[in-house]
């Protein structure tokens, strides 16, 4: 677990009824969560600092998906280029409004705001297509995918940007012993399992893709 998300330790338990525990001390994490090129994306400090890491690693990625496929994002600016992202968690808001008042500003809601991190994408990049994110838990991802091919087809935009973001910035103890008796079904190497008979499909992951 790293240190920069929850203490395993306090929340874990092997009784999977414990009320507020986690049956598993493991996951799949994405390093760096703080780290973020702000400037590279014309954002200042405040605006970042408030900015969902979900938003940020959607952002780099994005970026970086394009280069890799051999897409300078600067020729594509101006044209319909569809983005269509799956998005789930919403956990960093909760721990930015735990803040002072005198901290919580207007980039708590465009920093967190589901619908604008699609929309950050494409004002970012200056794409002119559909911009959506969806939200149908675990297959937003592949919600997000099948909705850039239909725009396609439709001929609604000419290039569609499709992916999943998902950044677990804390432990939600009102959901964690929901998570330990439905979701979070572990072998005896306190691994989730995801794809048994037994289990609900979900893992304690983190990805962008």
């Amino acid at each position: 677990m790293p240190r920069d998300r929850w203490n395993a330790e306090a929340y874990y338990d092997p009784n999977p009824d414990a009320p507020g525990k986690i049956v598993t001390r493991n996951g799949g994490f994405v390093d760096h969560l703080q780290d973020f090129d702000a400037t590279f994306f014309n954002l200042s400090p405040r605006e970042a600092a408030s900015l969902d890491p979900q938003q940020r690693l959607l952002l780099e990625v994005s970026w970086e998906a394009m280069e890799q496929g051999g897409m300078v994002p600067s020729a594509w600016a101006a044209r319909p280029v569809g983005v269509f992202i799956g998005m789930s968690s919403q956990d960093y808001s909760q721990y930015l409004s735990d803040r002072e008042e005198t901290d919580i500003d207007a980039y708590l809601a465009t920093g967190n705001s589901h619908s604008a991190a699609a929309g950050r994408l494409s004002y970012t990049l200056g794409f002119t297509g559909p911009s959506l994110v969806v939200d149908t838990a675990c297959s937003s991802s592949l919600v997000s995918l099948h909705l850039a091919c239909q725009s396609l087809r439709n001929q609604e935009c000419e290039v569609a940007l499709a992916g999943g973001v998902n950044r677990n910035f804390g432990a939600d103890a009102r959901g964690s012993s929901e998570s330990g008796r439905a979701q979070r079904r572990t072998d005896s190497a306190e691994r989730p399992r995801t794809a048994g008979r037994d289990s609900s499909g979900f893992g304690e992951c983190e990805s962008q893709r």
